[in-house]
């Protein structure tokens, strides 16, 4: 996970040793907890099976009237919903005829004309999810955190040549280093606009 940070953050020019990588770690591990995804998972398959309940005579998901939300998201293709997928026959739904599927935010809409029974696992949907790369907004964020974790660590530091060091470049971020208290408290506001708009964007989906 570290070596992929580092490949997503460019360290340029600057040394990498172990308190550079714990950088890095720590801020793959914060992005993980806030937002609730591995950005550096790859594309995956889940197998996800769905419970239903009867509420008033109508079967519905605990997400809403004949609505199902999936776990897994970004959704990146749908492959197939499953009726009764415990039992010895099955059945495969048809998909924009039984259900409708919305890929973007992971929601399954079951048609009117479709009969739904209630139970466990009742249901069980096939698909695939994640990033084949790390959002661009999420780089930058990265890198944001990082270079002011460095920050901290950086006055009257040295380098692994035992120069002190006067200026960071990691991914799209850069700075200088000299009297760092005029500007602290902008950058660290910054960082929090930067995180807000993050979890308004991947943890629920408001753009």
């Amino acid at each position: 996970m570290i070596v992929d940070r580092q490949r997503v953050l460019d360290f340029s020019g600057i040394a990498l040793n172990s308190l550079n990588s714990a950088f890095i770690s720590l801020a793959d591990r914060h992005i993980k907890n806030i937002l609730g995804k591995d950005f550096d998972g790859g594309i995956l398959t889940s197998e996800e099976y769905i419970d239903l309940v009867q509420r008033n005579l109508f079967y519905v998901s605990y997400d809403g009237p004949r609505n199902v939300n999936l776990e897994k998201t970004p959704i990146v293709s749908f492959t197939s919903l499953t009726r009764n997928p415990l039992e010895t026959n099955p059945t495969t739904l048809v998909q924009d005829e039984d259900y409708f599927i919305n890929l973007e935010a992971g929601i399954i809409t079951f048609s009117d004309s479709l009969e739904l029974i209630s139970g466990l696992k009742v249901l069980k949907a096939t698909y695939t999810y994640g990033y084949s790369s790390v959002p661009e907004d999420v780089e930058d964020y990265a890198s944001m955190m990082c270079a002011m974790l460095h920050e901290g660590s950086t006055i009257n530091a040295k380098n692994d040549a035992g120069a002190i060091l006067k200026e960071i470049e990691i991914g799209r971020y850069r700075e200088s280093y000299g009297n760092t208290s005029a500007y602290l408290k902008e950058k660290y506001s910054l960082l929090d606009s930067m995180r807000e708009e993050l979890v308004q964007k991947y943890k629920w989906g408001v753009e």
